[in-house]
């Protein structure tokens, strides 16, 4: 029982004081924010996964909280990289959320808002979700791009290639 009192806080929480909570921490502290976002994403779904297998309404519950944690987690990675928004989200059709048996009107609202955020992202990219990771090396792989608008990465890249002039023009 002491169980799934800690699950339903947690659910409360993320409902009400999730965005309260992420408006307050320094952006400077946003990778620290991802992790602690991904540990309690992982340690909830874990423990709540396994107390809602039979319970269809909790498992909704439960995947409009991991929906929203990782929605926390995008836009705390967002602030930090901001070339990210050039990029669609990577996500299965949200649209698959409408099969979630929610029964509260405050539950759909948060559905709608975790929706929206989603197709907001999707339509301010420029370039796909596979482009972080894919086309290695094409002009809209991420590296690159971050390597682009990056002044201290070019100018390392600068200064290797004067170095390695000097060598070859020693050794010759």
């Amino acid at each position: 029982m002491a169980a799934s009192f800690k699950l339903i806080q947690l659910e409360n929480w993320v409902a009400l004081e999730l965005n309260v909570w992420l408006d307050a921490w320094p952006p400077a502290e946003s990778l620290e924010t991802c992790r602690e976002l991904k540990v309690l994403m992982e340690q909830y779904h874990g423990t709540a996964k396994l107390l809602y297998k039979h319970n269809p309404e909790a498992m909704s519950v439960m995947f409009l909280t991991l929906l929203e944690l990782w929605v926390a987690i995008d836009k705390t990675t967002v602030m930090s990289f901001s070339i990210l928004n050039d990029y669609a989200v990577n996500m299965t059709p949200i649209s698959l959320a409408q099969s979630f048996l929610l029964p509260l009107k405050s539950q759909l609202q948060r559905l709608y808002a975790v929706e929206r955020y989603v197709e907001d992202r999707r339509r301010r990219s420029s370039f796909p979700s596979t482009a972080i990771f894919q086309s290695f090396g094409g002009r809209n792989f991420l590296p690159v791009q971050y390597f682009n608008q990056s002044t201290s990465l070019q100018n390392t890249r600068a200064d290797i290639v004067v170095k390695q002039t000097i060598r070859e023009n020693r050794s010759e």
